[in-house]
């Protein structure tokens, strides 16, 4: 029986529509995710435009700059550094860089937000480039839309001055009045390796000059355990450090001894190109301490002029005292350079002062010798009077001009600059610890003459730098952590005591670093001799750094780092302090203008030119050579023997400083036999310098800019520590 199916047409219609929508679909979303594929493949393209922009904006604006020495150029109207980012690209779109693909063609993107930066990472400054790139993309809707990359470098720190025990850019002498070489001015002495002088314990540290070594005649002759560096000049020749000269005795060679050979390093001598001292660009290093103390707040001059009235400048002396159990005590100290008015005119009263002095407004009476006798009872007159130049001669070695409103005229050539007449204290400020005197704070019972400032104690838990602005610091204590002192190299004032404010003369302090006292290492112990060193053997380090002492100390100075003659310093031949005649440093330090020097100022010998050499005029003895206030300690001596130097450290310098004095020179007495003023020498190098780094320390550069004859900026040698595109 046949059986018939009915609406056969319309079930072949559904099908087809079916299959017709199926297809459609199949067909549109076919054409949909090739749409979806150029969108993404254009993505990506305005992705690897936006990287390669970045990538080439940086190396178009930037790369080149990120390695100059002199990065930012600018300062501050105050003259503070200048912002530690250059930006070579930043702001809108129409100010940003472009990078066409070719002429008629799309735009390729552009780069934005271009910089280099100084940076502080790990205790050390590095740079950071950064730069943006950018590329558009319009989708399908024909909306535009911005597509960024950047690209992100971080250098390497560049080894430090740590590394050396010994660097000098000069063999000749400084900071110290001295002889100069045929009476000519700026012409300094040689200074000699003495005959007994041996650097121990450096078989790690660096020793190097940038000048000629010369040694006194042997034997015996002086000894060097380690290699000696000496200077390769820009052509080529080397600065020998045996035969230049002709100074060395029987200790050149041919004639060195074989049983005492001087250099015995392996090798004994290397070569390198002249350090710089200080190296470029460290000033701006400065901003990134941890502490930073400004000696300059309580200067109302601008260097020009006064803003009127009776405002008078005052300086800022800050006290660094270490504490064994950690931290530190910073107090300051407000003071006043000679010549200046009396004390109730001045310390007490800040900022206002007698706008128009009398000569008896003088300070007088405090000062041993100086006396009122002659001064003229004038207003307006006082820098006329026998006590004004009288202590422009002790304080400054120069004496004033017939008009007084010109510049001083100095006394002698051997003591000006850097190396001329430092001092840490005055009349009426005095560093002897334990004593009743002017310099302890406000908190010593019976201490009715204190000129603190302020007195803070910190205890920070990581190693810091601390920077010391426009003003000297004295150090002294036991230090526990990681540590770098740091000092500009000068400050400029006006001069107190003048009758006219706006013509008082422009005077400059240097911003020495002062060793009032022994300055120790917490894991140091005693040595067979009384004295502190690091000889325990878990002190030092191994060969791979493992072990040694966590505690580290710099000393950073943009002048001189002096010995201070203080009792504690074995003062007055070592009386004044009852036996207390060496001094322990436990740092590695550096004078970048001047020099690691002993004080010779305010001596109480009874033995150099001119102090007793009586001024008629003024019925007073004056001075080039010392200012006599060491006879705060008692009677004149002699000779001033002031003990050892125990040194654990290293020491960079722009210029060799002497510590001892003796026959010839400007201290100098034949009828004593011997004559000398100064200490002996102790020094070893500390071997954790080599593995530990003082916080913020100044980076060890070659100058050999001074080789290129173009005009080329000299750069870094960074190495790239990082670098990122994200």
């Amino acid at each position: 029986m046949k059986k018939y199916t009915s609406n056969a047409q319309g079930f072949i219609l559904i099908t087809s529509i079916v299959l017709m929508f199926v297809t459609s679909s199949i067909i549109f979303a076919y054409f949909i995710g090739i749409s979806h594929e150029y969108q993404r493949v254009e993505i990506n393209i305005a992705q690897a435009r936006a990287k390669y922009n970045a990538l080439s904006g940086f190396g178009i604006e930037a790369y080149e700059n990120m390695f100059f020495r002199d990065f930012i150029e600018d300062t501050l109207a105050n003259g503070e550094p200048a912002d530690s980012v250059q930006y070579y690209v930043s702001g809108s779109i129409e100010e940003m860089g472009t990078i066409p693909i070719k002429e008629g063609e799309d735009w390729m993107g552009g780069y934005n937000n271009v910089s280099v930066r100084i940076a502080r990472e790990d205790d050390n400054v590095v740079r950071h480039g950064y730069a943006l790139g950018i590329s558009n993309y319009t989708n399908i809707f024909g909306k535009t839309i911005t597509i960024t990359d950047s690209v992100d470098i971080r250098t390497k720190w560049l080894p430090g001055l740590n590394e050396w025990m010994y660097l000098t850019g000069d063999e000749h002498a400084g900071g110290a009045p001295q002889i100069h070489k045929a009476n000519q001015l700026q012409v300094r002495s040689e200074v000699k390796f003495g005959t007994a002088d041996s650097f121990e314990g450096g078989e790690q540290g660096k020793f190097q000059t940038n000048g000629v070594m010369i040694t006194n005649n042997g034997p015996p002759c002086p000894t060097f355990e380690n290699t000696v560096t000496v200077t390769e000049n820009c052509d080529g020749t080397v600065n020998d450090p045996i035969l230049e000269g002709n100074g060395c005795g029987s200790c050149c060679e041919p004639y060195q001894l074989v049983d005492h050979p001087i250099f015995q390093g392996d090798p004994p001598l290397d070569t390198a190109l002249a350090y710089c001292l200080p190296p470029p660009s460290f000033d701006q290093s400065k901003q990134f301490a941890d502490y930073t103390f400004d000696a300059t707040e309580l200067l109302v001059s601008n260097d020009s002029s006064y803003p009127g009235g009776n405002q008078r400048d005052v300086l800022i002396m800050t006290e660094l005292e270490f504490l064994s159990s950690g931290g530190f005590r910073v107090s300051r100290y407000k003071y006043l350079m000679p010549p200046h008015l009396t004390t109730d005119l001045t310390l007490d009263n800040i900022p206002t002062f007698p706008q128009n002095p009398n000569p008896s407004d003088l300070e007088t009476t405090e000062f041993n010798g100086v006396n009122n006798t002659g001064c003229p009872n004038i207003v307006g007159q006082i820098d006329n009077c026998p006590q004004y130049e009288i202590l422009l001669n002790r304080y400054h070695a120069r004496e004033r001009t017939a008009l007084g409103n010109e510049p001083d005229i100095p006394i002698d050539i051997e003591v000006g600059g850097s190396h001329g007449v430092h001092h840490f204290d005055t009349h009426i400020f005095e560093y002897d610890p334990g004593r009743d005197c002017a310099f302890e704070p406000n908190s010593v019972p019976g201490n009715s003459k204190s000129t603190e400032y302020t007195t803070e104690y910190y205890f920070p838990t990581k190693p810091v730098a601390i920077y010391i602005k426009g003003g000297p610091v004295l150090v002294h204590g036991i230090f526990k952590g990681r540590y770098t002192v740091i000092t500009d190299e000068l400050m400029t004032y006006r001069r107190h005591a003048f009758p006219d404010n706006n013509q008082s003369p422009t005077d400059i302090i240097y911003c020495n670093i002062w060793l009032v006292g022994d300055l120790i290492n917490y894991d140091a112990t005693e040595g067979p001799n009384g004295e502190w060193g690091l000889y325990e053997d878990d002190a030092l380090p191994d060969d791979d750094c493992k072990g040694g002492s966590e505690n580290i100390m710099g000393l950073v100075s943009g002048a001189n780092v002096i010995i201070a003659n203080t009792r504690e310093n074995g003062a007055r031949n070592g009386i004044a302090s009852g036996g207390n005649d060496h001094i322990n440093i436990h740092a590695h330090i550096i004078a970048f203008n001047e020099s690691f020097v002993m004080h010779y100022w305010q001596n109480s010998s009874s033995y150099w030119n001119d102090w007793n050499v009586t001024d008629w005029q003024y019925g007073d003895p004056n001075t080039t050579k010392a200012d006599g206030n060491g006879l705060r300690y008692g009677s004149q001596t002699t000779t001033d023997e002031r003990g050892k130097i125990y040194l654990w450290g290293g020491i960079v310098q722009s210029f060799r400083g002497y510590m001892r004095r003796n026959c010839t020179g400007p201290y100098c007495d034949t009828s004593v036999n011997p004559f000398n003023i100064g200490m002996e020498k102790a020094y070893r190098w500390d071997d954790n310098l080599r593995c530990t780094r003082p916080p913020l320390y100044p980076p060890a550069l070659t100058c050999e800019e001074a080789c290129i004859d173009d005009d080329t900026p000299p750069q870094f040698d960074f190495k790239i520590a990082q670098f990122r595109i994200y």
